[in-house]
């Protein structure tokens, strides 16, 4: 489907913890925000993203699939519901969302907890220096 020309591929395919094709998703890190796609092709031809996610105010953790594959996965987690105490849940559902994502491989899954750590760090950076707006949810 890339032809000659085409740009780089800057994304890895998401698939959910459940594993069927159709919770597939695509997401585009570009520099402190996380784009998510519905498809490839969607990204390729430039639709908007279903999501755009500013990093400021996240938290990434590694985690353990359960199940019988024990695959690597990663938490995206609001810093201000970890904070929260668990008695207070209205405040907890007005929160950023949580986020579970896993990649196809256990390395390209690494991949993405290091280039998200990085990415949480510029975001706060900027976020700290005034440049940075809220996290944009859609």
């Amino acid at each position: 489907r890339r032809g000659p020309g085409a740009p780089p591929r800057k994304a890895q395919p998401y698939l959910s913890p459940s594993g069927p094709l159709r919770d597939r998703r695509w997401f585009v890190l570009r520099d402190t925000a996380l784009a998510w796609y519905n498809t490839d092709d969607d990204h390729t031809l430039q639709a908007p993203p279903k999501v755009m996610l500013s990093m400021s105010g996240y938290t990434v953790r590694e985690t353990v699939e359960p199940g019988p594959a024990r695959r690597s996965a990663l938490m995206l987690l609001p810093r201000a519901v970890l904070a929260q105490p668990t008695e207070a849940p209205e405040r907890a559902a007005l929160a950023p969302k949580s986020w579970y994502i896993r990649a196809e491989t256990d390395d390209e899954t690494q991949r993405w907890l290091e280039l998200l750590t990085v990415a949480i760090h510029r975001a706060d950076q900027q976020q700290a220096a005034g440049m940075a707006g809220p996290s944009r949810e859609r």
